[in-house]
């Protein structure tokens, strides 16, 4: 199966629309959003309509979370506050009541999409959390891959059962099943390594390796 994942659209329309033209031609089964589809840009009703339209599933981003509990937008700085309180005032009713539909976090196809960091957080950045946290996640994990958006950062963090590895996605082959010597999560074959990857703006999924291409920072992930 390819899965295209796409994160952080933030209410750019023409960026959102090339890149589904390109997914278009990628020949993919299903496209997965890792939310925070509104906030900064200036098309969120669009946006969110050709989401729908498409049938696309997300999870809720932060800023969705602000949406329907308006006294979290209290964490955002001023700027971001600002440009939500704008973007409230451009959405439909129907819109708002999608938004509202949103879950936490998704499973699919024996992955986690989640926004900010699993299990189901909208709001943690990756690059917040502690080394030990992490370790924790990682044991706890029952899926042997989360996608994370949030953090605009391309990066995959891998864990083998010992020691935690990082690196950024680049234009190179990586290989996600990484052979081990200890047991890794709950519910995961001690041959493969638990990763957690932070796509951008579009990532496909197929197979077993993961590469890069320049084209709208897109990254193809075969696992």
């Amino acid at each position: 199966m390819r899965i295209a994942v796409i994160s952080d659209i933030h209410a750019n329309l023409e960026a959102f629309e090339q890149v589904l033209i390109d997914i278009g031609k990628s020949d993919i089964d299903t496209t997965v959003c890792l939310g925070d589809n509104i906030g900064y840009g200036p098309d969120p009703e669009p946006v969110v309509s050709l989401i729908r339209d498409r049938d696309i599933p997300s999870v809720m981003g932060n800023h969705e979370l602000a949406v329907i509990d308006q006294k979290f937008l209290t964490w955002f700085n001023p700027l971001a506050r600002r440009s939500l309180l704008k973007t409230i005032d451009m959405l439909s009713e129907e819109t708002i009541r999608f938004i509202y539909g949103l879950k936490p976090f998704m499973i699919y196809d024996e992955y986690r999409f989640v926004h900010g960091f699993p299990p189901d957080s909208a709001t943690t950045y990756l690059f917040q959390v502690a080394e030990d946290e992490l370790l924790h996640t990682f044991n706890q994990m029952k899926e042997r891959i989360c996608f994370l958006g949030h953090t605009h950062r391309l990066e995959i963090i891998g864990f083998n059962g010992r020691s935690i590895t990082r690196s950024r996605l680049t234009q190179n082959v990586i290989n996600l099943t990484v052979p081990t010597v200890t047991s890794l999560t709950p519910g995961v074959s001690d041959s493969q390594e638990t990763v957690i990857i932070t796509p951008n703006m579009l990532s496909w999924i197929q197979g077993k390796t993961a590469s890069k291409s320049n084209s709208y920072r897109m990254i193809l992930l075969r696992l």
